[in-house]
């Protein structure tokens, strides 16, 4: 812990007292990759023992990008999960007010598989054809989303989304 009583920005402690906090309850986890690790956001995959869950968890100070909007992420995973069949990720909290973090946080369970980037080299011609087409029906779902109004996600209610 710092002077001001939060475990050091960007370390495996501050991550995993972020996810006790979104969760609500104690935790046994523990990181088990860093996708990115910049002064101003994190992004990591943790790995939960009690309860079994794997997590990804990005942390940000505002201020690096405007249009990155941890709230809107959660709030157009859950309408793409109400209103469509693509795969996508359970938001388990998201805080956004820095009420209880000097920090924005969003977790979300990790979906399971491997990317796209690992998979392609690996596919046949009529196996790649088939997941191109997944990934098709995935996006014309998508775009298949209809909204009241037309610009930004800025005035979208974000209601109770998990912790925070």
């Amino acid at each position: 812990m710092n002077a001001s009583g939060f475990p050091p920005w960007a370390s495996e402690d501050a991550v995993i007292a972020v996810v006790r906090h979104a969760m609500r309850r104690e935790v046994i986890a523990h990181v088990t990759e860093w996708h990115v690790r910049r002064e101003n956001y994190v992004v990591t995959a943790v790995e939960c023992e009690l309860p079994l869950l794997r997590l990804i968890v990005k942390l940000q100070v505002p201020g690096e990008r405007q249009n990155r909007r941890l709230d809107v992420m959660a709030t157009i995973a859950q309408l793409v999960r109400a209103q469509t069949s693509a795969p996508t990720f359970d938001v388990v909290g998201v805080d956004v007010t820095r009420r209880d973090w000097p920090w924005e946080y969003l977790v979300v369970t990790q979906l399971p598989g491997v990317t796209w980037q690992t998979l392609y080299p690996t596919l046949h011609d009529p196996a790649r054809a088939a997941a191109q087409r997944q990934i098709g029906r995935s996006a014309a779902a998508l775009h298949a989303l209809r909204f009241d109004s037309f610009g930004g996600f800025s005035d979208i209610s974000v209601g109770s989304v998990g912790a925070g």
